[in-house]
């Protein structure tokens, strides 16, 4: 499985300046944009997994884990992220100890993983599919994650648009 032009490194040396990045304040338009798709994804899995906060979610490729962070806040208990990059882990584990979220955060490739298959009721990624050439096997990867009856939920950020695009067309018309 490839990368589109990623590496694990260029990850590590984007997060490496970055502070804590979770915040419920709605003072820019990505904050309203990540507020708004926070919830969706919330009522997703209220809707597809009998109203169960108990629920076991996956976050692949969590970045800063700003949605895993939310559903800690709104009383999701059994949390689990996943990334390779050491410079996203960082970050990730920052963001939910400023809002005191306890989640178990591993460093996992999924094409090599250590994560237990069939053990969870939710797998979400935001902004990581589009950046793999093989989504059949990717999502047959992330599938097998899943117990009976569990649902995906990912959000694939296209070239042509993304929240930054919008930020920037509605901060600059």
């Amino acid at each position: 499985m490839s990368l589109k032009g990623n590496k694990v490194e260029n990850w590590n040396n984007d997060y490496s300046t970055l502070g804590t990045t979770y915040s419920s304040e709605l003072n820019t338009p990505v904050a309203l944009l990540t507020a708004i798709q926070n919830e969706f994804v919330c009522e997703d899995i209220l809707k597809y997994l009998s109203n169960n906060r108990s629920a076991e979610v996956l976050e692949v490729g969590c970045g800063g884990a700003r949605t895993s962070v939310y559903l800690g806040k709104v009383g999701f208990s059994k949390l689990t992220l996943s990334d390779n990059a050491e410079g996203a882990l960082r970050l990730a584990k920052a963001n939910l100890d400023k809002e005191g979220i306890v989640a178990t955060v591993v460093n996992d490739d999924l094409f090599n993983t250590n994560l237990e298959k069939s053990s969870f009721d939710c797998i979400m990624s935001f902004g990581l599919l589009e950046h793999f050439e093989d989504l059949d096997t990717l999502t047959k990867s992330l599938t097998g994650f899943l117990k009976p009856g569990g649902i995906h939920i990912h959000c694939v950020i296209t070239k042509k648009f993304s929240t930054i695009m919008l930020q920037d067309i509605v901060l600059y018309p």
